[in-house]
């Protein structure tokens, strides 16, 4: 059976971090989110499990599309600072 975890601490921390961000979507950073999260699996890549890797690779990518969506003139692309230099 699925092991099933008490996920409101998670969804309180996410929940106070948005009151960091203006209401304005234009302020979220989204390039700086894709570049912290590429560095901290880069770094920490030798700790994370393959589920690890996989549901944080959706984060990434559910990132960056929010980003193109944003602005949907462009196709989704890496931010400045390529994460993918190492291979998980």
């Amino acid at each position: 059976m699925a092991e099933r975890n008490n996920i409101q601490p998670a969804i309180a921390l996410f929940t106070q971090r948005t009151k960091q961000f203006d209401a304005s979507v234009d302020s979220v950073d989204f390039e700086r989110a894709i570049t912290l999260l590429g560095r901290w699996m880069t770094r920490e890549h030798r700790w994370l499990t393959k589920d690890d890797i996989s549901i944080l690779g959706d984060v990434g990518a559910t990132l960056l599309l929010a980003n193109a969506a944003m602005h949907s003139d462009t196709p989704p692309a890496a931010p400045s600072e390529a994460a993918s230099r190492t291979s998980y």
